[in-house]
């Protein structure tokens, strides 16, 4: 199977970039190269925070060593594709997301690893590394590949924020600089943009022919073959659909370019709407209002990091100048009996966001 997506990677690829150029030839191999893990050891890994650093630990990440140096390679290289054939529609397999994530939780353990055994200029490189990678999993725009990259994101920033005080300055520095160099997070609006090409795309293609659209429908589930029935197959009724959902598109595309609260209410008043909306839009549009609010508060703990690592470069001054995107304020910091938490000044559905910085000397 992952034959076929490198050779199909490759090909999307073009004439432009040879095999070396597509960070996700790289990322596949890493996939190939990853051990079958026994119970005990995807117990470890699914514990990647909290597991023990001992020699079970030790054992399991040398079984990824080959992995990790295909990780490196990838995240090295700036271009990303997957190979992905977006005209399959609901029925695209994204198998890479999942394999993806278990490869950062590797990671991520195996930068506690090396922090653990004073390797903290490795362990800083490592940690730009799964930046990277989450990055490139959110590439090709879709809501879920976001998703997926916001949550390794997470880990990797949630494993800084860990082991920030046992690096030095000049680490410290490199890796603000590699968070700097990282490639923008894909928007909202851009995610809402490639679902409407994708979904409403495949749709129009397969209502094109009502009468041989019975089993494609089915992937929509049983809704999908009761608007089939209720339109009876009715070109004019079927049309008047799709174009209505392609409004509801651009409406939320327009809400979401907006700034964060205003959007953040548009928002919520147009997910609303749908629930009268014509079925089409009942079945295809994503939870737009979750998507924009999980992406607003990544954004903010991006920054939450940023704005830790100034507090051990120059002090609780310096920190307070980093901006919070979500909030448009400087962030809350609040002592710990271990570290500091750094926290927005806006909840994102009534739950905080906030970054627990690990600083022992407090």
């Amino acid at each position: 199977m992952f034959t076929t997506f490198v050779l199909a990677g490759s090909c999307l690829y073009g004439e432009t970039a040879t095999r070396s150029e597509n960070a996700a030839l790289q990322y596949y191999q890493a996939f190939l190269n990853a051990p079958k893990l026994k119970m005990a050891d995807e117990e470890v890994l699914g514990d990647w925070k909290e597991a023990r650093l001992d020699a079970q630990t030790r054992g399991l990440l040398k079984q990824y060593e080959a992995s990790f140096k295909n990780l490196r390679r990838g995240a090295a290289l700036e271009k990303c594709d997957w190979g992905l054939n977006f005209e399959e529609g609901p029925s695209l397999l994204l198998g890479h997301l999942q394999l993806a994530r278990s490869l950062a939780r590797a990671s991520c353990l195996n930068i506690r690893m090396m922090f653990s055994e004073n390797q903290q200029r490795a362990a800083g490189q490592d940690l730009a590394v799964v930046m990277r990678l989450a990055r490139h999993v959110s590439s090709d725009g879709l809501l879920i590949s976001v998703l997926v990259g916001i949550a390794i994101e997470r880990m990797a920033l949630e494993t800084a924020a860990q082991h920030l005080w046992l690096m030095s300055p000049a680490q410290l520095h490199g890796l603000l600089d590699s968070m700097e160099k990282l490639q923008p997070h894909s928007t909202p609006a851009d995610g809402i943009r490639m679902e409407k090409r994708v979904y409403l795309g495949w749709l129009r293609r397969t209502l094109a022919d009502p009468a041989k659209a019975g089993k494609d429908l089915e992937l929509l589930g049983a809704e999908g073959i009761t608007f089939a029935l209720l339109t009876g197959g009715q070109k004019p009724a079927i049309d008047a659909m799709l174009k209505q959902t392609e409004k509801d598109y651009d409406r939320f595309i327009e809400a979401m370019e907006k700034p964060f609260p205003a959007a953040e209410q548009q928002l919520i008043e147009f997910e609303e709407g749908l629930k009268n909306a014509n079925p089409i839009s009942k079945l295809i549009m994503p939870a737009a209002t979750s998507f924009h609010m999980q992406h607003g508060a990544q954004l903010s703990r991006v920054q939450m990091l940023v704005a830790a690592i100034h507090l051990f470069l120059d002090g609780e001054k310096a920190c307070r100048k980093v901006m919070d995107p979500l909030s448009g304020k400087s962030f809350v910091l609040v002592d710990e009996k271990d570290g500091v938490t750094i926290r927005s000044q806006r909840l994102v559905r009534k739950r905080k966001v906030e970054l627990l910085v690990h600083r022992p000397e407090l």
